[in-house]
């Protein structure tokens, strides 16, 4: 039986969610799966994210002590380290030169560190999107995401007047951290007429939101405002999930709200068109501009087109038969297509056939490549004692 660590995040949010899935997936097939939490120590004692598989690690400057992650992986007989979102690549470098077969979901990139990703065994891309950029890796997997069809599941009523439109904003409710579009989303709903209501969820209180947001949620009682954290969302109350994402590296929130019998209007770009078929189980809104990211992420930020997301809403609430319609759609094609138990089935077998097979040494290059990727990114003193060396130098020249 293969001992497989998952290093992540380990909270109610995306990156916890997804090591969730994948750690119920592997010991469902017959895995040990151990957790190195990199974050989320706040949850210590919650019966959803603790229990004797979890250690809680031990951070300096916000990432991995190399020597204690050494330590917890020979402790627990690890056969294969499974890294999630990492971006200090020391303890990924450690890992290999020590033997562990490693492999990394893949989510945040940029330009500069695709090559470095060689230096994995294998690379999990649950997006078409992810795939694209990594399928030079030899043992890079494709498995589509999916999610839980019996947790995300409809609550059949009756057909009611009123369309409940669901918006989830999540932790951070500022225009410049709203990757999700809610802010925009709001606005949107506020300038159509008719039927509706907007249910609109925050992880942080309402008196953490800022008063310009504030003072949309109030101009207008269609608009419900419901702080919390739900486990599972709460889908089923609504009947269109409004997500007009500026970018996602999954949008986990699609599937969920798809297999729960929403119709989901969201922005016609990767991943969510993956998820979301324009007038089948959904709307896919036009995107008005493309946007660079201000930390070099590999792909660029897509601003949805505000007129036609207006449109969008409007036209759920004229023609509640077409909703209905794309409702039933939803739930059908999810329980298809988005079946995280179907579509993760392979996973350990994939994972056991490169465990076991003879790996391909990394060159010296690719090591001295990760290397550098922490010297710019996470600099420590010596980095800092050459940087001011340097200067110094190139100073002292100038002013020879």
């Amino acid at each position: 039986m293969v001992n497989i660590a998952i290093v992540t995040n380990w909270f109610p949010a995306g990156a916890g969610y997804v090591s969730k899935s994948y750690r119920d997936s592997l010991e469902a097939q017959g895995a040990n799966v151990f957790i190195y939490a990199r974050g989320g120590k706040t949850m210590s004692g919650d019966k959803n994210w603790d229990d004797d598989s979890v250690t809680w690690a031990p951070l300096h400057n916000g990432d991995i002590i190399v020597r204690h992650f050494l330590k917890w992986l020979d402790s627990k007989s690890i056969h294969v380290v499974f890294f999630n979102e990492q971006r200090y690549w020391k303890p990924v470098i450690e890992a290999k030169k020590h033997g562990y077969c490693i492999g990394a979901y893949i989510d945040y990139y940029t330009q500069k560190t695709v090559p470095a990703f060689e230096i994995y065994d294998f690379l999990i891309c649950n997006t078409e999107k992810h795939f694209s950029v990594f399928n030079w890796h030899e043992n890079a997997f494709y498995i589509p995401w999916g999610t839980d069809i019996e947790k995300f599941k409809p609550e059949y009523t009756e057909q009611r007047g009123l369309v409940k439109f669901v918006i989830s904003a999540g932790w951070q409710l500022t225009k410049n951290a709203d990757r999700r579009g809610s802010i925009i989303g709001l606005e949107a709903f506020l300038q159509t007429e008719g039927d509706a209501e907007l249910q609109f969820y925050s992880q942080s209180g309402y008196e953490e939101t800022p008063n310009e947001f504030k003072s949309l949620i109030e101009s207008d009682n269609r608009v419900k405002f419901i702080t919390g954290t739900f486990d599972p969302f709460p889908f089923y109350q609504g009947d269109v999930y409004l997500y007009p994402s500026r970018l996602d590296g999954i949008g986990l929130t699609v599937p969920e709200a798809l297999s729960s019998g929403l119709a989901v209007i969201t922005t016609n770009n990767a991943p969510m068109n993956e998820f979301v078929k324009d007038n089948f189980n959904g709307k896919t809104v036009d995107v008005a501009k493309y946007l660079g990211r201000y930390d070099g992420y590999y792909w660029a930020e897509s601003l949805i087109n505000k007129k036609k997301l207006i449109e969008a809403i409007q036209s759920y609430i004229d023609n509640p038969e077409t909703l209905k319609k794309h409702k039933e759609t939803a739930r059908r094609d999810a329980c298809k297509r988005l079946d995280w138990r179907k579509n993760s089935s392979q996973i350990l077998n994939r994972i056991e056939s490169i465990y076991s097979s003879e790996r391909k040494k990394i060159s010296r290059n690719i090591f001295e490549k990760c290397r550098e990727l922490d010297r710019i990114y996470k600099p420590g003193i010596k980095d800092h004692l050459k940087k001011a060396l340097s200067v110094f130098k190139k100073d002292l020249i100038y002013r020879l």
